[in-house]
C-alpha cells in the first residue's frame, strides 16, 4: 500500500475499493472452549463467517499471562525484557506505580505503520496512555488520573474519557467528539446491561449484584470503544485496531456459574439458573460489536481477531464462605497460559479448514510473537531481525509469503529510542486509585 493511497481525490472510488484495509480486533481472554459451542449454536455469526472464509487456530502465549505484558508483546513483536512492560506495576523511588505508554522501549505497530506513511487508528489498546502522535487516531485505554482528580474523587475508570483530562485522544481536535461518545454510553448503560444479560443483571442478591457492579467498568469501556470504532471504520485508515476487554472480566467473575460441575462448592441452583448464561451472552454481544464495525467498514477488508490468552476455571476448591457475600470473588483465570484465539479472513489470508467442532482438535497457528510479523507481511513491510517471531506461513496466501520484503535489523531508530528514554525519565505525575482497585479485585496485584 503506498502512502499516496491516503490522499486519493474524490471520485476515485474504484481505487479505494482496491486498497487492502485491515481491521484488527484485540479481544482479551477470548476462550475457544466458550467460542466453539456458541459457533455451533449460531450465536457468534460474525466469527463463524470469518472462520468459514479464512484461517483459525490456537495462539500460544507467554507467562506471566498479564494483559499489559502480552498485548505489548503482540503490538511490538518483542519480549517483555526488551519492550519494557513486565507487569501491571513498576518500582519507583517512593514505592510502585502503574506502567504507562512512556515506559515502552520499542516501537509498536502504530509507530511502524506511521513511519511507512500509512494511516493507523488505535482504540483502547493496553498501555496507550498517554497517547502518542501517530499518523491517525489514538484513543487511549486510560489507566491513570491526575493526583488532583483523585483528590477530588474523580478517578478515571478504564474506558472512560473525562473532559479536561489531556493526553487521552490524538489528535486533540477529536477529544470533544469522543468525550460525547463516553457521556452517551454512560446514559445508556442501564438499558445496555438489560439488553445484553436480560433479568440476570437486576438481581437483588448482594453477591450476585456485586459481580455485575465489579464488571461494569469493562462493559462501559467496550461500548465506548465499539462506538468510536464504528465511526473510525467509515474513515480511511489502512489499519484500524479496536480492543475489547469485557470478555476477560466476565470470565474472571462468572466462570463458576457457567461450569458449576468443575467446582467442589458450586453455586446454588437459583444462582446457576440466573447467571449460567452470562459469559455466553457477553461473547455473543462482542461478536455483534465486531460485526457492527465490519458493517461500517464495507466489503473487501482484511479482518483479524486475536486474544492474548484463553480462560479456565480457578479456585475450584474454594468454599466461597458466607462472609464473602457482597464481594465479587473471581472463579476464572489464565495463570497457566491457556492458548488464545486466532481468526483471520480477507485479502492475503489463506482459506483454511471448515468450521471447527466443539469436540474437535484445533491447530496451533503460531504464537503471540508471530502476530506483528504476520501483520507486517500483509502490509508489505519488513519485520525486524530483533523480533523473535515470524510471519505465520499457514495463515498467509502463497503469493504474500513469497512476496515478503527482506527484514531489517530493527525498526527502532536512534532518534526514536532517545525520545523514549527522555519520556521515561520524566517524573511520574499520574496516580490511579480506582484502576489499582480493579486490578486487585481481579487478583493481578497485591
Amino acid at each position: 500500500i503506498s502512502a499516496t493511497a491516503l490522499v486519493l481525490a474524490p471520485g476515485c472510488a474504484d481505487e479505494v475499493q482496491k486498497r487492502e484495509r485491515t481491521l484488527l480486533f484485540a479481544v482479551d481472554g477470548l476462550e475457544w472452549s466458550v467460542v466453539l459451542p456458541l459457533l455451533e449454536a449460531g450465536r457468534m455469526p460474525t466469527l463463524a463467517g470469518l472462520i468459514e472464509r479464512g484461517s483459525h487456530g490456537r495462539l500460544t502465549t507467554t507467562e506471566p499471562t498479564f494483559s499489559p505484558v502480552i498485548w505489548t508483546t503482540i503490538a511490538t513483536g518483542r519480549p517483555p525484557a526488551e519492550h519494557g512492560i513486565t507487569g501491571f506495576e513498576r518500582r519507583t523511588g517512593s514505592g510502585r506505580a502503574l506502567f504507562t505508554s512512556r515506559e515502552r522501549r520499542t516501537k509498536a505497530f502504530w509507530n511502524i505503520l506511521s513511519d511507512a506513511g500509512l494511516r493507523v487508528d488505535v482504540v483502547g489498546w493496553w498501555l496507550t496512555y498517554p497517547v502518542e502522535p501517530i499518523s491517525g487516531v489514538m484513543v487511549a485505554q486510560t489507566n491513570t488520573a491526575l493526583q488532583s482528580d483523585v483528590a477530588a474523587n474523580r478517578g478515571i475508570r478504564k474506558g472512560s474519557l473525562i473532559v479536561g483530562q489531556g493526553q487521552q485522544v490524538h489528535p486533540p481536535d477529536r477529544e470533544a467528539e469522543f468525550f460525547g461518545v463516553a457521556e452517551d454510553v454512560e446514559r445508556r448503560l442501564p438499558g445496555l446491561l438489560r439488553e445484553i444479560f436480560g433479568p440476570a443483571a437486576e438481581s437483588e442478591d448482594p453477591q450476585l449484584a456485586s459481580l455485575f457492579r465489579a464488571s461494569l467498568w469493562s462493559l462501559r469501556a467496550d461500548a465506548v470503544y465499539a462506538e468510536i470504532g464504528r465511526r473510525l471504520a467509515r474513515e480511511d485508515a489502512d489499519l484500524l485496531a479496536v480492543y475489547f476487554g469485557g470478555t476477560d472480566v466476565v470470565g474472571h467473575r462468572f466462570w463458576r456459574y457457567r461450569e458449576p460441575e468443575r467446582f467442589s462448592h458450586p453455586p446454588s441452583p437459583e444462582a446457576i439458573a440466573r447467571l449460567g448464561s452470562v459469559i455466553d451472552a457477553y461473547y455473543s454481544y462482542v461478536d455483534g460489536l465486531i460485526g457492527s464495525i465490519l458493517a461500517e467498514a464495507g466489503g473487501g477488508v482484511r479482518v483479524i481477531v486475536v486474544s492474548d490468552h484463553g480462560m479456565q476455571a480457578f479456585r475450584t476448591d474454594a468454599a466461597y464462605p458466607p462472609e464473602a457475600r457482597g464481594k465479587a470473588l473471581i472463579s476464572g483465570n489464565h495463570l497457566d497460559a491457556p492458548a488464545g484465539v486466532w481468526v483471520a479472513s480477507g485479502p492475503g489470508i489463506e482459506a483454511g479448514e471448515a468450521r471447527p467442532r466443539a469436540d474437535g482438535p484445533l491447530p496451533v497457528v503460531g504464537s503471540v510473537f508471530d502476530v506483528l510479523p504476520t501483520l507486517l507481511a500483509l502490509s508489505t513491510l519488513p519485520k525486524g531481525d530483533d523480533m523473535p517471531g515470524n510471519a505465520m506461513r499457514g495463515v498467509l496466501r502463497p503469493d504474500v509469503w513469497a512476496g515478503r520484503p527482506a527484514s531489517l535489523p530493527s525498526h527502532d531508530t536512534p532518534a526514536w529510542l532517545a525520545e523514549r528514554e527522555r519520556l521515561a525519565s520524566e517524573p511520574p505525575a499520574m496516580l490511579d486509585v480506582e484502576r489499582r482497585k480493579q486490578l486487585r479485585e481481579l487478583g493481578y496485584i497485591e
